[in-house]
């Protein structure tokens, strides 16, 4: 499995002056399709949150003969929730990546991707109770953790 998380800034949102405390309606929608750019306005808040972004599942195609393996095919990912934005970097199959097994979890490897600066940054002894909020801490803006 491929799980993919970003930092998001968060926004201020407002309808004619007025703060709204979730996403606009459908009245407001209309009023701003009426009248754009000039009724639902945002602004950064200068908060960051960790956001779930990307859900994918390593697909491989395994052909048997007579129940002895013939071929494994990696098919690739498929995908089950979001748009991955770190598509291109792979962790696994990496001599560098460690996958951390702890009691009967799943192994896991973990790494810091900048977006802007295409860096990544290997983790290397990634715990799960730990890494969403190492990475609010320390990750700057655009950047992704890929897992």
């Amino acid at each position: 499995m491929r799980y993919v998380y970003t930092l998001v800034e968060a926004q201020e949102v407002s309808f004619q002056g007025r703060p709204l405390s979730a996403m606009p309606g459908i009245r407001e929608a209309v009023v701003e399709w009426l009248t754009p750019g000039q009724q639902i306005v945002s602004r950064p808040t200068g908060r960051y949150s960790v956001l779930h972004a990307y859900t994918g599942k390593k697909n491989i195609f395994q052909a048997q003969l007579l129940q002895k393996e013939i071929k494994a095919l990696p098919l690739g990912y498929l995908d089950l929730f979001g748009e991955d934005p770190a598509a291109g970097v792979r962790l696994y199959g990496r001599a560098d990546v460690p996958f951390v097994t702890r009691g009967s979890a799943n192994p896991i490897a973990a790494a810091f991707f900048d977006t802007r600066t295409r860096r990544l940054q290997i983790v290397q002894n990634p715990d799960p109770k730990t890494l969403m909020a190492r990475f609010a801490a320390r990750a700057p803006r655009g950047a992704v953790a890929v897992g």
